[in-house]
């Protein structure tokens, strides 16, 4: 069963007593409650998505019954991964946006992201809008979007009071693209946050 071995499949980086103080800070920041590397995790997800989406575009055509039914089990699957106090799905993703959207924390792409590398340059305009497309995806077929919301606002507000935000283009387009797939019920208080902040400027 996919949907109960998935999270325990995924390695997680593990760390010497020695290692330096700023590593396992590093460490406790893109680890879940569960042990689980949320970077490594979301990529790994993102990663399976783009195969077999390639692969609908490339042997079947773009068929539209063929992506439909690649949404449908995608969607199928994510929403029946265990969830409990030690694994939520929305705060996983949504740490997978804060990693690729903060300064200096390596904003890697799921095409970058391995086992034993999750740090490297931050994302180019193209890049981070293939991030963007396929983060919109799980947010589209993920069953609590009002949970992520939550996990993201918050993130989202550590990110922009602490000048931690990498450009707030790519602060913006994020917004931009959950407000085009949700409506702004999901995006207005960081729709707000955004235009205090840059008034505060």
């Amino acid at each position: 069963d996919t949907s109960k071995t998935a999270p325990a499949a995924i390695s997680t980086t593990t760390t010497t007593p020695d290692q330096d103080k700023n590593k396992d800070k590093d460490k406790d920041s893109n680890n879940g409650k569960s042990g689980i590397n949320n970077i490594e995790f979301i990529g790994g997800i993102l990663q399976v998505h783009k195969k077999y989406s390639n692969l609908v575009d490339s042997h079947f055509m773009r068929n539209v019954e063929f992506q439909k039914a690649l949404i449908k089990a995608f969607g199928n699957t994510l929403n029946a991964l265990p969830k409990d106090a030690t694994f939520v799905m929305e705060e996983l993703l949504s740490k997978y946006c804060d990693h690729i959207l903060s300064v200096n924390k390596g904003a890697v792409s799921s095409s970058k992201t391995s086992s034993s590398d999750s740090t490297g340059g931050n994302l180019g305009p193209e890049e981070m809008q293939e991030e963007l497309n396929e983060i919109a995806i799980v947010l589209q077929v993920l069953h609590s979007k009002e949970e992520l919301c939550v996990h993201y606002g918050q993130m989202f507000a550590d990110r922009l009071l602490g000048g931690k935000s990498f450009n707030d283009q790519y602060e913006e387009a994020f917004i931009g693209r959950f407000k085009k797939d949700h409506g702004n019920q999901f995006t207005s208080k960081l729709e707000g946050m955004m235009r205090d902040i840059q008034l505060s400027k």
